[in-house]
């Protein structure tokens, strides 16, 4: 089961689409103290965010340490239909 049919499943709400937000952000205390790493260090959030009507709501956050994160988009050619999922890969 997909993640959004888990979530259409739990919460009755019709998954419309999702946005994906990647952005940059100091390693917050407690998370750089349960993986080891300086609490100033630079780390990425990852939010994906699914629409659902009017309402929005984030699922499956997740943070990481900058250095160790890489982000690969499969793009297929322009007049092709063959390649229209994502391959996400994070930290």
């Amino acid at each position: 089961m997909s993640i959004y049919a888990a979530i259409e499943e739990r919460t009755s709400e019709i998954i419309a689409g999702a946005v994906q937000e990647i952005r940059a952000a100091r390693m917050p205390a407690e998370i750089s103290l349960a993986i080891g790493t300086p609490s100033d260090d630079s780390s990425l959030i990852i939010c994906r965010r699914c629409l659902a009507g009017t309402a929005s709501f984030c699922c499956a956050p997740s943070i990481g340490t900058a250095e160790r994160f890489s982000y690969i988009v499969r793009i297929g050619a322009a007049r092709s239909t063959r390649y229209e999922s994502r391959e996400i890969i994070g930290a």
